[in-house]
């Protein structure tokens, strides 16, 4: 087996010098189980060799076919420098089907997420492709790629950078910087937005202690390249897909997830404070209401209440397709707004819970001034928001201009480029060797 990775080696010592998790007896059942599992995987690797043109995406941990994975493979399908390759995606049992949903994962290999090929996937792929955490039980040797895309630019505080601890319901602060310790100390590359979160990358993941070697690629999203290529007629046609009638407004509401907003046997859940029947009263009919709740969130909103004003869209796999139909966004603390931005159309913030989301959960990385849009309260501001003349003025430019400067419609070919140049200097490398 090839030399194991580096930086696994920083990884130990962060883990004594940074941080110490005690966790209770379920996380150290869940370390044992972790423990057997990486044992497992590593008698794989002994027996799979690397295959230098094979590549596997994951991406919401198997979650969904979505996102910068998915906009990355896409955009490999149609370069001939590819030819070739094998593909894998990794999907959880029950997306097994999205095959059936999308011809292009035709062209891939499909596993499920911990089953015995998943392990055995990861041994043989030279690149790794996902956008959030990985089981800490695969380790990349030296020659394989673990490529980090992440999902959004943060306006809340991330990883090393919460210095609130006892807001999550489910982590101490120690156990979130440990199990971040775990994924960073992997990263061969990271793909950035802007230079706004060149800075976050580096302080919230840890990066000078635990990996100083993990390079930024500043290059934008590539899950936003569809907002920029996205024609008129297109977006007509994304009206009629899902329902939406060309008379009505549409406002796509996309709250986050509050740690410390948990049920046992359910996972996180959203306590909603819109009163949507005030709100339908004071804006009237002309609007419709797309509700999609963060994906760590199990919703027991009652969406048949509403007949048609509140319409849940959290099953939506792409979240672009919402961002094109709507006219109006309102969010909370979620990074959609940054996404969102790039249409140019108004925003406005429903912080209802702003002083304790602020001092006792995540705090922000900039200041709320510089958002794009008013900052409402409760359901009477909000109505008064979205009834009032929205304009993108001179603030909003700047605010695409500093944190979505590479939203150019290219961001998937340069990542792609980059991709190709590390496997093509890898073989040239080993050729020489």
């Amino acid at each position: 087996m090839t030399s194991a990775h580096p930086i696994r080696h920083n990884l130990r010592r962060a883990m004594v010098t940074v941080v110490k998790p005690f966790p209770p007896a379920r996380r150290r059942a869940r370390q044992i189980i972790n423990n057997y599992r990486s044992r497992i995987y590593r008698q794989i690797k002994k027996q799979t060799p690397t295959e230098s043109k094979t590549i596997i995406f994951e991406s919401f941990m198997g979650r969904s076919y979505s996102d910068s994975p998915r906009a990355i493979y896409l955009q490999i399908l149609q370069d001939e420098r590819f030819d070739g390759y094998h593909f894998i995606w990794a999907l959880r049992e029950d997306r097994l089907d999205d095959v059936n949903a999308y011809p292009e994962l035709q062209q891939a290999e499909i596993v499920q997420t911990g089953s015995p090929e998943y392990y055995r996937s990861y041994a043989r792929a030279a690149i790794w492709i996902s956008n959030s955490r990985l089981p800490s039980y695969l380790q990349p040797v030296a020659n394989q790629k673990y490529i980090q895309t992440w999902h959004g630019t943060a306006l809340k505080r991330l990883g090393y950078d919460i210095q609130h601890d006892g807001g999550n319901a489910m982590y101490t602060l120690a156990d979130l910087r440990y199990k971040n310790d775990l994924d960073a100390s992997r990263y061969y590359a990271m793909v950035s937005p802007s230079p706004f979160m060149n800075k976050i990358y580096t302080s919230a993941f840890n990066l000078a202690k635990i990996n100083p070697n993990c390079q930024i690629w500043e290059t934008g999203y590539p899950r936003n390249d569809q907002l920029t290529n996205t024609s008129a007629e297109e977006v007509r046609m994304l009206k009629q897909k899902y329902n939406i009638l060309f008379d009505k407004k549409v406002i796509l509401y996309t709250p986050t997830w509050r740690d410390n907003q948990h049920k046992s046997g359910q996972g996180y859940t959203y306590k909603n404070e819109l009163d949507f029947d005030q709100l339908r009263q004071r804006i009237g009919d002309d609007y419709v209401i797309l509700f999609r709740t963060h994906y760590f969130v199990v919703s027991q909103f009652n969406f048949a209440k509403y007949n048609g004003f509140v319409r849940n869209v959290s099953d939506v796999e792409n979240i672009n397709d919402l961002y094109l139909i709507s006219d109006i966004l309102v969010t909370d603390y979620s990074s959609t707004f940054f996404d969102f931005a790039i249409l140019r159309r108004p925003i406005i913030f429903f912080m209802f819970d702003l002083a304790n989301y602020k001092n006792n959960l995540h705090g922000f990385y900039l200041p709320l001034a510089n958002l794009p849009g008013p900052i409402t309260q409760t359901t009477n501001q909000l109505a008064k928001a979205i009834l009032a003349p929205l304009k993108v003025g001179k603030k909003y430019r700047q605010f695409v201009k500093t944190y979505c400067p590479y939203d150019d419609g290219q961001a998937s070919k340069r990542v792609v480029d980059k991709i190709y140049k590390l496997q093509n200097r890898d073989t040239k490398v080993k050729k020489e060797m």
